[in-house]
């Protein structure tokens, strides 16, 4: 599919017809399991927003509060320093919708997260990494609309998105990068790669697209109390780092994303 009148706009509010789309995709989409609890999703989309909009200050002195009781683990806690140092943009979480031709087609959630922030571990980040690898785009959550799928549309939809809010990273060819900041996503690991096809075909298309699996040990921490850790892999889009910078990324993921420290 080429040529498609493709645009992806931010969710500025949990209270619009944008977010109720997106809401309703991602439970449709993903298991319970594989989200945030919804009140929590619907906190982060408005802090985020305001975050953005030049507004995260004025939340500063209620956001304990408000966040606090009510967001999973350390999540509320993480926003709230985060937001002590609203220009440092430490990590900002964005939910948008995807538009063909104006009308709605999927959506993106992403966290654009510095690796800068807090790392007291930089001198273990590879000489060629070092001077260029500054921020990681970690992808949440991709989905395109049950009644558009089928027809490589999730394909162009991640390419506009590498080409448009990457461009650093998406240049004239995979090996052309003028600088090496990452996009990362979690895939499922395969049980058995025989039996377990859905996984496998899922690795398979972000590799067409010129994703990478990491050779590193990575489970995804529960979203909801009580549940386990996920055995998964992290896929990157950009030159693969060493372990000791995928490291850093897992933790930062980890800190800002799940609200662990390890």
């Amino acid at each position: 599919m080429t040529n498609l009148d493709l645009s992806i706009k931010r969710i500025v509010s949990s209270e619009s017809s944008e977010y109720i789309y997106m809401e309703s995709l991602l439970s449709e989409t993903f298991p319970v399991y594989e989200y945030r609890d919804l009140n929590e999703l619907r906190k982060l989309v408005d802090f985020g927003s305001k975050l953005n909009s030049g507004l995260g200050s004025n939340l500063r002195s209620n956001l304990s509060t408000d966040f606090g009781g009510k967001l999973s683990s350390n999540l509320g806690k993480t926003l709230a320093e985060k937001s002590e140092k609203v220009s440092d943009r430490a990590c900002e979480f964005s939910s948008n919708l995807v538009y063909l031709e104006d009308v709605p087609v999927g959506f993106i959630n992403f966290w654009s997260i510095s690796l800068d922030s807090g790392n007291k571990n930089r001198d273990n980040i590879s000489e060629d990494l070092k001077n260029n690898l500054s921020a990681v785009i970690y992808i949440e959550h991709f989905a395109i609309d049950p009644s558009y799928r089928n027809g490589q549309l999730g394909s162009s939809v991640l390419n506009y998105f590498l080409t448009t809010y990457c461009p650093n990273i998406k240049s004239k060819s995979r090996e052309e990068y003028p600088e090496l900041k990452l996009v990362v996503l979690e895939v499922e690991r395969p049980i058995n790669p025989s039996s377990d096809e859905l996984s496998a075909r899922r690795i398979r298309f972000y590799e067409r697209l010129g994703f990478s699996l990491l050779n590193f040990d990575y489970h995804q921490p529960p979203y909801h109390s009580g549940n386990e850790f996920i055995p998964m892999h992290l896929m990157s889009f950009g030159t693969p780092p060493n372990n000791a910078t995928i490291s850093i990324i897992k933790s930062h993921i980890y800190k800002y994303v799940y609200g662990l420290t390890i």
